[in-house]
């Protein structure tokens, strides 16, 4: 949502309007059962927690958002994408894959052939993993993923 938002039509800010669910409810960031009355005190951070922070840890006031275009339309069915260049002229790309294992390519970042490029990816088994990649031309993403590319 935040990405189509952001791309579609043209969004500058976007907030989430929860960040505790209390109870039964689960659309929070973090779920709380001891909000309400005889719930335990754990405190759980839900999967929707790291998928937001892959955009909030790497798109910040001041970026500049970027034309975003596959090579490849076919190949981006469920797929989202957010690219902007930040102050320092780094390059960062953010993808939602919604789908089976893919790389795509995205045009505008030929220039970085080679680069290293750092890699940060949330999945139903991962939170945040940190990795580096060398970029040959193509963004990997693995199944069912939000994936952050950082080019500099």
């Amino acid at each position: 949502v935040v990405i189509r938002d952001l791309t579609m039509i043209n969004a500058v800010d976007w907030s989430w309007w929860l960040s505790v669910a209390a109870g039964g409810y689960n659309d929070g960031l973090v779920y709380w059962p001891a909000a309400t009355e005889g719930g335990e005190d754990e405190v759980y951070v839900l999967k929707r927690y790291y998928t937001f922070g892959q955009l909030t840890r790497f798109i910040s006031a001041g970026d500049t958002r970027l034309f975003t275009k596959s090579s490849d339309p076919a190949g981006w069915a469920g797929v989202d994408a957010v690219a902007v260049r930040k102050p320092s002229g780094e390059v960062v790309v953010v993808v939602v894959n919604d789908g089976a294992a893919k790389s795509l390519t995205v045009s505008g970042l030929e220039a970085f052939a080679g680069a290293q490029v750092a890699v940060t990816t949330t999945t139903a088994s991962k939170n945040w993993a940190e990795s580096t990649l060398t970029f040959g031309g193509e963004l990997p993403l693995e199944k069912d993923s939000v994936t952050t590319f950082v080019f500099g």
